[in-house]
């Protein structure tokens, strides 16, 4: 043991390059590697060792020694730790911030203001501390530790228990939701008045982001739920909140909160539960977070992948370019309003009985031909395979017709004093996209721009007023950049609408139709509809099964 540690002092002498590859430090390696050296051994060794021993030298010896470095700073013998604020005035400590160089995440100490840090100052032991690795370390142990503990109060607080005594300090209990900006627009309210606001209560109040609404949403639900349960105290009726709908959040509403002086909240405003992740990002600006990829966050401290798609997700949609598309807006709300009235709180039955113009309303203009001459008492009794029968042979389309048919029947049966089974008011079938691909291509429907979005997905007819001026061939070739020029700001409303103008694509391939010459056949109006046989053929057996009696 006593020549390896005269090796190691004739090694850090010669540390030039070319000493470092002659034989002699060839054998101090082999030595390094043969012998296993106790833990209070390596301690005894400058810890400058591991810096000077070439990069592709790595056992346990050299793994032991890093670690003794990264936990204790500086060895200088086996009982003798001197710490770095013995060592450097306490204003020369400094946090550890990431920086993007390169490309790369690498990590430096933070000058505080007015003070300028001379790391020449330190001796070179403290230098010899400053690596790469050690500042690596510090940061992620620190931040790691931050996150945890962060995570740690809000599931204890708002998820495996609901704190109902946090709830009623209101202001904490948004900051503990990292909501802090929204704080001053809940003041005069009482906490039992703000347990039983809704969304549009919300929205009402100045929250105009549509994420941060739902994140404050989702979590008045519990605090409700509990205070049910534990306090008896009784609220409206909850309408559930469908997740799979995508609404445009209203921009052109002012805000009157700042989300960029609150890291957490800014995050939160892109994607909900985003903000837990701000730790990770202390030192960088905006620019460099929305341009992290999936390496650098791994570099910062963020190993779970569902949380990298999240974050890669939120900052995809923020970078996009957004266009306040506020006329398409208008129209959006509008329709949404009519529908909500006449469509989903109740039957409008006097619309109904001009069944067109129920079924324009519905964005489903096109397929007016095929129910004419039916009534609409009968149409209403229609289902899956008999639509299909008809000629409606996207899934889609057929799924829009048979809920709303089935609301009607809930309606009526309800006027009567029934109650519908459950066997009655559920739909079975679950239409899929890959389905419409092999469906026969309905032109009619492609023309009519709410009915052709209707196909790519139920209720997405209501992005129409987006599209003004478009032709089909021409959205289907727009990218999701552009649908976000558009106004179209959802990230899932685009993914859903892009796989839909893919389907849409790969249905022309795969029934070998050229989309070149139906543009051109549609431009000069010489477009084939379709055969109306398959119309008349089920419209006379409606007919005949009601002359039957049947």
């Amino acid at each position: 043991m006593a020549s390896l540690f005269r090796d190691v002092k004739i090694l850090l002498k010669n540390n030039s390059k070319s000493n470092i590859s002659n034989i002699y430090d060839k054998n101090f390696i082999r030595k390094f590697h043969d012998i296993k050296i106790q833990h209070s051994i390596l301690t005894s060794f400058p810890h400058s060792l591991v810096k000077r021993i070439p990069k592709n030298v790595k056992n346990l010896n050299i793994i032991n020694l890093r670690i003794i470095n990264f936990k204790h700073n500086l060895f200088t013998s086996e009982n003798n730790i001197i710490k770095v604020s013995e060592t450097i005035p306490s204003n020369k400590i400094k946090p550890v911030k990431p920086i993007i160089v390169n490309d790369k995440v690498e990590f430096i100490y933070e000058a505080e203001e007015n003070n300028e840090f001379d790391e020449a100052e330190a001796n070179e032991s403290v230098a010899a501390n400053n690596s790469a690795e050690a500042k690596a370390w510090q940061f992620k142990k620190e931040i790691r530790n931050v996150f945890e503990n962060d995570r740690e109060f809000y599931i204890k607080n708002y998820k495996a228990k609901i704190n109902i005594e946090l709830f009623k300090e209101f202001p904490a209990w948004l900051r503990g939701l990292g909501l802090k900006p929204l704080v001053p627009l809940f003041k005069g309210k009482s906490w039992l008045e703000i347990a039983n606001m809704r969304m549009k209560e919300l929205l009402k109040a100045g929250i105009v982001h549509l994420n941060l609404r739902r994140r404050v949403h989702r979590h008045l639900i519990r605090v409700r739920n509990e205070l049910v349960k534990t306090e008896g105290i009784s609220f409206r009726n909850e309408i559930p909140v469908s997740k799979k709908r995508q609404d445009i959040p209203a921009l052109s509403l002012p805000a009157k909160y700042d989300v960029a002086i609150d890291l957490k909240c800014k995050l939160h405003s892109l994607a909900d539960g985003a903000g837990l992740y701000a730790p990770y990002f202390k030192g960088l600006s905006w620019r460099e977070i929305l341009y992290l990829n999936d390496e650098k966050m791994k570099q910062l401290g963020i190993t779970n992948v569902n949380a990298q798609q999240l974050l890669l997700r939120a900052f995809m949609t923020e970078r996009t370019p957004h266009t306040k598309n506020e006329v398409a807006q208008e129209i959006f709300a509008k329709n949404a309003s009519y529908y909500k009235e006449n469509y989903v709180k109740k039957t409008n039955f006097e619309l109904l009985e001009d069944f067109p113009a129920w079924l324009e309303g519905l964005g489903l203009k096109p397929l007016t031909m095929r129910f004419a001459g039916i009534p609409w008492q009968e149409i209403i009794k229609l289902r899956w395979s008999e639509l299909k029968e008809m000629g409606i042979y996207n899934s889609y389309l057929r799924k829009r017709l048979v809920k709303h048919f089935m609301r009607i029947q809930r309606d009526m049966a309800a006027q009567n004093g029934i109650e519908l089974s459950p066997e009655d008011s559920v739909m079975k079938e679950i239409p899929k996209m890959e389905e419409n691909i092999t469906a026969k291509i309905d032109f009619d429907v492609l023309e009519n721009l709410p009915c052709w979005l209707n196909s790519i997905r139920d209720d997405y007819g209501r992005f129409a007023p987006f599209f003004e001026g478009f032709k089909w061939y021409e959205i289907i070739e727009l990218s999701g950049e552009q649908l976000g020029k558009l106004g179209i700001l959802d990230y899932e409303t685009r993914r859903i609408l892009l796989r839909g103008f893919k389907a849409q694509i790969r249905a022309f391939e795969v029934q070998k139709i050229d989309i070149n010459e139906v543009v051109n056949k549609e431009n000069s109006g010489d477009i084939n509809k379709g055969s109306k046989k398959e119309i008349s053929v089920y419209r006379n057996k409606i007919r005949n099964s009601k002359t039957n009696g049947n």
